[in-house]
């Protein structure tokens, strides 16, 4: 099975944007995107409809890692899948500074997996997963409905004049 990930040009250019502005002790921003799932003739498609940074007062003081949020961003997120009455899933969103592919970090592998079975816990029915983004490319995994493990993506698309593959 492939997984497409599917990028409106705009959204694109409005989370670069949004994630390298600066925070008064984080290295990195966080923000999250609400996707909506299709399917296509070898797989599924994931598109990205919407996108909001985590503000600045939700993100934890933590030296070891670019960015921690609290408790209380969690929830909120949670608490907007719930809202959504199924209908959409979210990404967790970030961005590695460097140029060229990028992958997850070790923090990434370790915490991010269990932000996202948080989301699915409450959103079943909608897939999950999070997104990372470079100047240049992009990675992301997906947790689908009925799938009991996050998988890579397969390909981004940037869809927009000029589109562009990220992956």
């Amino acid at each position: 099975m492939t997984i497409q990930l599917r990028i409106p040009r705009l959204l694109c250019e409005h989370m670069r944007a949004d994630l390298v502005r600066p925070h008064c002790f984080a290295t990195e921003r966080v923000g999250f995107a609400r996707v909506m799932t299709g399917t296509i003739d070898d797989g599924s498609v994931v598109l990205l409809t919407s996108y909001w940074p985590v503000p600045d007062d939700l993100y934890v003081d933590d030296p070891d890692v670019g960015a921690r949020i609290n408790g209380e961003a969690i929830r909120n997120t949670m608490q907007d899948i719930l809202n959504g009455g199924g209908r959409y899933g979210l990404l967790h969103v970030h961005m590695h500074l460097r140029k060229g592919h990028t992958g997850m970090s070790r923090t990434d592998l370790t915490e991010i997996p269990k932000l996202v079975q948080s989301f699915r816990n409450v959103g079943v029915k909608a897939a999950h997963g999070l997104l990372i983004l470079t100047p240049d490319h992009a990675f992301s995994m997906a947790l689908l409905p009925g799938m009991e493990a996050l998988h890579q993506v397969n390909k981004i698309i940037v869809v927009g004049y000029p589109m562009e593959i990220l992956k």
